[in-house]
């Protein structure tokens, strides 16, 4: 099974870049894949991206 990490880290630069902007703005994971696979044809659940913010946030709350 592949980490959350590793699913994040297969993403382009730029899809990263994109996923990171929408989530500072409080962009709800469903829309976020929504938008992905419209206007980018990148699929990525929102199952990984709930996964990767939740990821990201406990890291914010250890440092």
């Amino acid at each position: 099974m592949k980490s959350t990490r590793d699913a994040f880290n297969q993403q382009t630069p730029q899809t990263q870049d994109f996923i990171r902007k929408e989530l500072a703005l409080h962009t709800s994971p469903e829309v976020i894949s929504g938008r992905l696979r419209l206007k980018h044809g990148v699929s990525v659940s929102k199952n990984t991206l709930y996964r990767y913010h939740e990821f990201r946030t406990k890291l914010i709350w250890v440092r």
